[in-house]
């Protein structure tokens, strides 16, 4: 199969390039398809293939989805073919322009200079060099053709996208500048030259970083802002990466280009770890041996390793939370005395500081009149705060807080908070803006404190609705009230950067009017007032900055100026306890969620000693937590599981008096974890390979969630860092297995369990090191998880309602599930049928794949067009009577339980199942080429008519999600009638394109390490 796997790749390469030069160098396209097919005759391919391959595709036969051994390799060279030539043509249409500087049949050479590239070309001032990295297509199809023809289970059909196999735990860098990353990349160069296996895209990341220093050395004038790297895979994602050229000079890169060449040499030597196993038969057999004892050695000194960790917890002695306090309290009295008509304000130190809270008491108690707008990520931050207000003593403050209202119409728009009417129904901004005035009209409050989510500053097809808050830009207000905006952990949502640069433009105008404003940003997650002075600046050229773990140095302090209005970024870390005691646990050879349970319950019973205290245990999947909830509460240990979605759970943590709470990461932003009776000192946080670096900041919250009064701050915290090594899946064998040519599965198995081992040990230095720094003043530079921020954009659609409601429900059954089982259980039958019921395809695709008015990241065409939705009516009946029923006999109905926990999410509910009918609108969705291949070239009518695919939740490098994704949809490829293809419909919350660009790509965790050491 390597054989196959590598003679596949080149028929790719070739077609691709046929493709490309059709659309970009016509005159060239003769000469090159007859070197081609020549080469392919010299690689073996038959004689008769060849002459199939060169008729025009249109006078194909339809391929068929059978597959045996006597047909397979026609079959897949076919296949491999027609994805090459139309990605190719795609690839060229959205190239046009170009210049096309090197495009020629490669040749393995040793040498590494620029001409040795796949494709080098110039596009809108982006140099873009190109490497073809060709195996793993023949699995991948295979699998396809037997899992995806329809069948009575459809429970293992293929899932889209297609991923890279491979076993690293990713992780990011946030550098968009060129130079500085080549320049930080060499600084681990010895790291690198040390290790003994270079994964492929290290390597070829290396290479392109090479042709790219030696290119730029050669040419004499360089007009170009963007260098783009990118690795093509026949099936997978690309993987593209793109930096910045800034402050270009010939002597900086004659240095890093010599120090990139050499370094590269020695990753070439390096090999990779599959291809221990790819040598001629002798030498294999000779080595068979001595490579399994290799391997077990070095898996038996990792579980050495891990078990050093586990044994003795670390000691970390925190900085006082209450020198925080004071000086939150100073910055802040400083702030408000400054004579600037317009100022703002970020304070980025530790939760528990007393931002908030030391904010609204210094408007509370000022002189004059005042509109406040509070605005943050979490609903439940809000409610805190209008509390707190209701609460005081003041009678002359107005309270605004609007609420999503009922919808009359089919489409609706989010708003951040709700959804808004596509019939031009008020949404919540617009609506509390026009509450404000009514209150200013008035003229009898002192204050007015409106409320909204950050959310709801979004960028519509109408515009940005910051436009609603010029409102207050009137004379009426101006003439008489200090506006205040404040932003409450703005990096908790993905629009936090770009509410900042609106609220700062709006602070402009309100000072070209003379009017008086303050901005407050808040956020506690260890940032460092120089990476926030970085990010805003990047931002507002960009418009975006990845999920990303950036080095920084770290500072208490820095002013900057955003066009004549200053700002002031503060931080000082502590932590509400004396110290904190660090554990490590993996759980080992963990096969299933009930392995994973049994663990961790065996864990946590084992160090869980006070009982006088409390333990809050962070889990991601939610099913792990029932069953958890469920071991515990059999073992005799009290649990509480808390939701976000719930308003009980706040009041539940805050009064109760149960051993365990237990909820995933969400929950970390919006609850306080004070518990007077029970404080939380245990805190246990389950760590997968999931996106760590949006995770690292979910941590960093939940650590500094338990705090609680004087007495508790007084006590010492143990945080325990869980981590999973799942037992080797035989799927994950077999894929790798398709990739080397020697078939020795027990090797594979353990090849896989020491990266795996490497992987898992790497991951804990790197978040150990991100949590200590968190917890007191950081020296010199730090490591800073920071989440994805970008411009958003929103537009009517039905499935972001549709997983919100199914959210809600699923928090709402976590937690019934330890308290009624019974409401549980209908709430699993109402969710049931909401998953039948919800029908999603699309059929409005181009007939032809070479239509240029669209856009193609490869594999993927992104077309604005219309996706279909159709709920079945018998079920909308069958969830409407669920609802209304009494899961508990002569007590509340469905219904009215689930308003206890969210009356607005109900209300949701009951406007979904009133309006949404079969329906068609316009959205975004990524057309892979292979499934428009699949639908005309290999699916035939008559017999094999139909592939099913599930939707995977996440697509791109970047991690850009999928509408349906979470809830694992189903999309196809069908032929007969109508032609359906299958799709990837896009979240509208997202910069897919520039996930897809290169903007987000990911370099593995060592590298992540050794940048961490470097500053040491």
């Amino acid at each position: 199969m390597r054989y196959l796997s590598s003679k596949l790749g080149y028929v790719f390469e070739g077609a691709f390039k046929i493709g490309l030069l059709e659309e970009m160098e016509p005159s060239r396209v003769e000469g090159f398809r007859k070197t081609f097919f020549e080469a392919l005759l010299k690689e073996g391919v038959e004689s008769y293939l060849i002459e199939k391959l060169k008729k025009p595709t249109e006078r194909w036969e339809k391929i068929g989805t059978y597959i045996d051994h006597e047909v397979a390799e026609e079959k897949y060279t076919k296949i491999l073919f027609l994805i090459g030539l139309y990605s190719g043509r795609l690839y060229g249409q959205s190239h046009k322009e170009a210049e096309l500087v090197w495009c020629e049949l490669g040749e393995e050479s040793y040498e590494i200079v620029w001409k040795n590239a796949d494709l080098v070309f110039k596009h809108m001032n982006t140099l873009h060099f190109v490497d073809f990295k060709l195996a793993g297509s023949a699995s991948w199809i295979r699998k396809l053709l037997t899992e995806g023809v329809p069948l009575r289970d459809d429970s293992d059909i293929p899932r889209l996208p297609v991923v890279n196999f491979g076993v690293p735990v990713n992780i990011s860098v946030g550098e968009l500048d060129f130079f500085s990353f080549v320049e930080n990349f060499l600084k681990v160069r010895d790291a690198l030259e040390d290790m003994e296996e270079v994964f492929m895209e290290i390597k070829g990341l290396s290479q392109l970083i090479c042709y790219s220093t030696d290119y730029l050395m050669q040419v004499e004038n360089v007009n170009t802002k963007e260098v783009c790297f990118e690795l093509i895979y026949p099936i997978p994602e690309s993987y593209r990466v793109r930096f910045y050229l800034k402050d270009f000079s010939k002597n900086r890169l004659q240095q890093i280009s010599v120090q990139a060449k050499e370094l590269y040499k020695k990753l070439k030597e390096a090999e990779p770890s599959l291809d221990l196993l790819d040598k001629t038969a002798s030498v294999r057999l000779a080595r068979r041996e001595r490579v399994r004892d290799k391997l077990s050695k070095e898996i038996e000194e990792l579980l050495q390793e891990m078990e050093l960790r586990e044994k003795e917890p670390a000691k970390i002695s925190t900085d006082s939370i209450e020198e925080v306090r004071k000086d939150v309290r100073r910055k802040l009295g400083e702030f408000m005395k400054k004579e600037e008509s317009c100022k703002a304000i970020a304070l980025l130190h530790s939760a528990g500081g007393g931002k908030t809270s030391g904010t609204r008491e210094l408007i509370l108690n000022s002189q004059g009149k005042h509109i406040v707008l509070y605005m943050a990520t979490r609903l439940r931050l809000i409610e805190k705060e209008l509390e707190k207000l209701k609460s005081s003593d003041f009678g002359d403050i107005k309270l605004v807080y609007e609420r999503s209202a009922p919808s009359k119409s089919k489409l609706k728009r989010h708003t951040g908070q709700g959804f808004e009417d596509v019939d031009g129904k008020k949404g919540i901004l617009k609506r509390t803006v026009e509450a404000v005035m009514g209150a200013v009209k008035e003229e009898k409050y002192r204050q007015i404190w409106s409320f909204a989510t950050i959310q709801a500053l979004v960028e519509t097809g109408l515009g940005s609705t910051v436009e609603h808050l010029k409102q207050l830009l009137r004379p009426i207000v101006l003439d008489k009230y200090q506006l205040h905006f404040i932003l409450d952990e703005f990096f908790g949502y993905r629009n936090g950067l770009f509410a900042i640069r609106e609220l700062l433009e709006l602070l402009k105008q309100v000072q070209k009017k003379g009017g008086i404003a303050n901005l407050y940003l808040f956020d506690a997650n260890g940032y460092s007032p120089s990476l926030l002075d970085r990010l805003l600046k990047e931002f507002k050229e960009y418009k975006v900055v990845p999920d990303s773990i950036i080095l920084c140095s770290f500072e208490e302090e820095c002013h900057t100026n955003f066009e004549g209005i200053s700002l002031s970024m503060c931080a000082k870390h502590g932590y509400p306890a004396k110290e904190l005691l660090l554990y490590k646990k993996i759980l080992k050879d963990v096969k299933d969620k009930e392995d994973i349970v049994s663990s961790l319950t065996t864990y946590i019973k084992q160090t869980f000693k006070d009982k006088s205290s409390s333990a809050f245990v962070f889990v991601q999947d939610k099913e792990v937590i029932t069953y958890l909830a469920r071991a515990l509460e059999s073992d005799g240990i009290s649990t509480l599981t808390v939701t976000a979605s719930s308003k009980k759970s706040q009041r539940d943590i805050n009064e109760g008096k149960e051993d365990v709470i237990i909820g995933t990461s969400a929950v970390s932003r919006g609850l306080d974890f004070s518990r007077p009776y029970k404080p939380v000192d245990y805190i246990y946080i389950l760590i997968s390979d999931w996106g760590i670096e949006q995770n690292l900041v979910e941590i960093l919250q939940a650590i500094s969630r338990a705090r609680g009064d004087r007495e508790t701050e007084r006590r010492t915290k143990h945080l325990h860092l869980v981590y999973i090594l799942q037992e080797e899946k035989d799927d994950v064998i077999e894929n790798l297995l398709n990739v080397v040519e020697f078939k020795d599965k027990d090797l594979v198995k353990l090849l896989y369990r020491r990266e795996h081992l490497r992987q898992k040990l790497l991951l804990d230095h790197v978040v150990s090191k991100i949590v200590k720094q968190f917890l007191k003043r950081a020296e010199g530079k730090v490591l800073v998880p920071v989440p994805a921020q970008h411009d958003t954009t929103f537009r009517p659609n039905r499935v972001n309602t549709f997983e919100s409601i199914v959210t809600f429900l699923e928090d709402i059954q976590l937690i019934e599930n330890t308290r009624r089982n019974k409401v549980a259980q209908l709430i699993q039958i109402v969710l049931k049928n909401l998953y039948s019921a919800v029908n999603l395809y699309t059929n409005d695709v181009p007939s032809k794949i070479d239509n240029s008015k669209y856009q193609y990241y490869h594999p993927y065409l992104i077309i604005e067009g219309n996706l279909q939705i159709s709920f079945d009516n018998e079920k909308r009946r069958t969830i409407e009577k669920l609802l209304n029923s009494k899961p508990l006999e002569n007590q509340q109905t469905l219904k009215e339980i689930l308003k206890e926990h969210n009356e607005d999410r109900v209300r949701e509910i009951e406007n979904f199942l009133k309006d949404v009918t079969k329906e068609s609108y316009a959205t975004t969705f990524l057309l892979p080429v292979y499934s428009w291949i699949f639908v005309n070239h290999v699916l035939d009518e008559n017999k094999d008519r139909e592939l099913k695919f599930i939707l995977g939740s996440r697509v791109g490098r970047g991690g850009a999600l999928t509408l349906g994704g979470r809830l694992q949809l189903r999309t196809r490829c069908y032929t007969a009638n109508v032609k359906e293809y299958a799709v990837i419909p896009l979240g509208e919350d997202y910069p897919y394109r520039e996930v897809l660009s290169g903007r987000f790509a990911k370099f593995p965790i060592e590298f992540i390490k050794n940048l961490q050491e470097e500053q040491q």
